[in-house]
């Protein structure tokens, strides 16, 4: 998507009326993940998004140090992941997703399986 997309913007962010994502950013050389469900457009021109990470969160810690960060909205199959990085995963290994580069300097993850790209969790280390 460009940088002036706003159509495309407005498009994708009205599919997403509630639900749940992971925020995933990069703080400095650092991948920091999270599960968010507080996410809102807040405006389309300039294209600004919003998330809320809980005070206590690695994210919410970095804040001021983030230089990217990805929204990636789940479906209802991703809560394993959703599951994973708001930390209440009690399996030995995690489920399965990769990072991934989605933009230069962007941060983004994707599921190992085939299927679309998958969200990542805040407060959690990548």
């Amino acid at each position: 998507m460009s940088a002036l997309d706003t159509r495309r913007f407005r498009d994708t962010v009205g599919l997403f009326a509630t639900g749940v994502s992971v925020i995933v950013a990069r703080a400095e050389q650092e991948i920091l993940a999270m599960t968010a469900n507080a996410v809102s457009s807040i405006s389309l021109d300039p294209m600004l998004v919003m998330f809320c990470p809980s005070k206590r969160s690695n994210l919410a810690r970095h804040l001021s140090n983030l230089s990217a960060f990805t929204i990636n909205i789940l479906r209802h199959d991703q809560q394993a992941l959703s599951t994973f990085f708001a930390g209440g995963w009690k399996e030995p290994q995690p489920p399965p997703f990769r990072a991934e580069r989605t933009q230069p300097g962007a941060a983004g993850w994707q599921r190992s399986a085939p299927s679309p790209p998958r969200p990542r969790q805040a407060g959690h280390r990548a």
